[in-house]
């Protein structure tokens, strides 16, 4: 019996068999057993050696009695071969039938069909020819090379959804530091937008902002490439501010929340309103004036609202008289509150401990907690700082809470819960440092934050100890801004100066300082993979890093 016409045929399956060896380990014939070995060398083979090496393939059939001719060298000037080291010679093979069909593939040869189904061999009607193999794998490359361009801007460029990023912690996971920071960032627009110190949110692509023009305020949806519009919705707010804070001007403060298609906003006289992301359509709007006498604290509203398992979380009401509220998301209904105390300015966090997911904040003269569920006082503990200024936002540290406030030492505190008992330990408190209006970051066990001793200095505790670690120069401010991105602290001052400084807990090591407004900086930058969101006093800037 002849299996092979031809030696293209053999060579053929030679090309196959090498490209599928990985994943046959042995061949059985039907005239007997052969066995194919792996061979890690064969990809370092060349010329003849190669040859000779796959070659040794075929005679697994010449063992079991097969009459089959032997194959043209590699360097056979008419060899009518489809060759993996001879591809000139491509063109060279025939045709049948027009657009042509192999021998092996026509039904007529038991074996090369038999060796398509066991080596996973597709059975081509027609051999493509050279450039159409290259414009394949062009093709392929090609692709292959956008979805990893793809994956690389998603992972580099999360979505910053509400207050302080992504995990409401100061924290950026998906940041990649350049090797070189350069010596200016370049700025891709500036654009007009209105007062207010409430941090821009980022979703899809899309600038999300909350701010005033003249005695309205102003929902602005911007393109983030462009900084072109997309939409705009205003509604009349007056608001007359407090003598002590009007050099900070009517707001708004509170920076918006993003979540399931719907942007959620937080004015400075307490109107709490819902939007769709696409349209800028109003879905719901709260106002409460008939439930309290103030809507708004002393020195207007500035906590960041939460949503959580479809509750929209925001502390409403104001001096002396609110309530910690859930809200459903989707409809604006009251679902719990707890009216103990009234709102201060720090915005709450959700966290989990002793089993149990709860809303952690600072109120007036406390910092509190309630069950996330029902609204429930789990624990309080008592904290006032001088003008009712309760600012910083807690954080969490393992199973510990560490807060601070103007004047007063930070703190850490290890909540402990005795069946449906809860209480509080203290477990440190460092009176070298306190801060007024900077929420603090952590990062493994150290602990950065701004404080406003000295006239502004950064420090680095040890967050096991509260020991202080470093301090840095005073005079750097009256507030900064502090984010963690990779190895890198991002610190932006009121002043509009953006210091890169290295995350380092024996000193403060700044990299770079840039000049990044004309005018103050309150709200929080957001850092989207090399791009830089800032809002000064009454514009929205994108700088890069490129």
């Amino acid at each position: 019996m002849i299996l092979f016409s031809t030696t293209r045929d053999e060579n053929w399956i030679l090309l196959r068999w090498k490209t599928r060896m990985k994943k046959v380990k042995s061949l059985t014939l039907p005239y007997g057993r052969a066995t194919a070995s792996r061979s890690k060398s064969v990809s370092r083979l060349s010329g003849s050696s190669r040859f000779q090496q796959q070659h040794q393939f075929l005679q697994t059939f010449r063992g079991s009695g097969v009459n089959c001719p032997e194959p043209a060298g590699p360097t056979t000037p008419d060899a009518d071969v489809f060759c993996p080291w001879n591809c000139e010679k491509i063109q060279n093979r025939p045709r049948w039938g027009g657009r042509g069909f192999r021998r092996a593939s026509r039904g007529k040869d038991l074996l090369g069909r038999w060796l398509a189904r066991r080596l996973a061999l597709p059975i081509f009607s027609r051999l493509p020819s050279r450039e159409e193999i290259f414009k394949g794998i062009g093709i392929k490359m090609w692709m292959a090379g956008l979805v990893v361009i793809t994956a690389v801007a998603t992972c580099q460029a999360e979505d910053w959804l509400q207050w302080r990023g992504p995990h409401r912690d100061g924290v950026l996971t998906a940041f990649t530091e350049p090797k070189v920071w350069p010596e200016v960032l370049k700025l891709k627009w500036k654009i007009p937008v209105g007062t207010g110190h409430s941090s821009p949110v980022v979703a899809a692509g899309r600038v999300y902002l909350h701010t005033r023009q003249e005695e309205r305020e102003v929902v602005s949806c911007y393109d983030l490439e462009t900084g072109k519009p997309v939409w705009q919705e205003t509604y009349v707010v007056p608001y007359t501010m407090n003598p002590a804070a009007v050099q900070h001007g009517k707001g708004p403060k509170s920076t918006p929340v993003i979540s399931d298609g719907k942007l959620y906003t937080l004015g400075i006289s307490g109107i709490l309103s819902c939007f769709e992301i696409k349209t800028g359509k109003l879905c719901w709007r709260k106002e409460f004036s008939k439930e309290f006498k103030e809507t708004s604290p002393l020195y207007g509203t500035s906590m960041s609202p939460v949503v959580e398992a479809g509750r929209l979380i925001a502390h409403v009401g104001g001096h002396d008289q609110g309530a910690l509220t859930a809200f459903n998301a989707e409809t604006g209904e009251v679902r719990w509150s707890w009216k103990g105390d009234g709102p201060g300015h720090s915005s709450p966090i959700i966290v989990d401990l002793s089993g149990t997911r709860q809303v952690v904040t600072l109120t007036q003269s406390f910092l509190v907690s309630v069950d996330v569920t029902d609204g429930k006082l789990l624990w309080s503990r008592p904290f006032k700082t001088e003008y009712d200024q309760n600012i910083v936002t807690p954080l969490l540290y393992g199973q510990m809470l560490i807060y601070s406030g103007v004047f007063q030492p930070t703190t850490a505190i290890r909540i402990n819960r005795n069946g449906n008992t809860w209480s509080t330990e203290k477990v440190w408190e460092n009176p070298e440092v306190s801060m007024y209006m900077n929420s603090p970051v952590v990062s493994g066990d150290l602990l950065f934050g701004f404080s406003h001793r000295n006239k502004g200095q950064f420090f680095c505790l040890d967050g096991r100890t509260g020991a202080t670690l470093w301090t840095s120069q005073g005079r750097q401010g009256e507030n900064a801004a502090i984010l963690i991105a990779g190895g890198v602290l991002f610190l932006l001052t009121n002043d509009a100066e953006l210091i890169i400084a290295r995350k380092d807990g024996r000193k403060f090591e700044p990299i770079r300082r840039y000049s990044v407004a004309q005018s103050p900086t309150w709200a929080h930058p957001i850092i989207l993979g090399r791009q830089i969101l800032i809002k000064d006093t009454s514009s929205l800037a994108l700088w890069s890093l490129d």
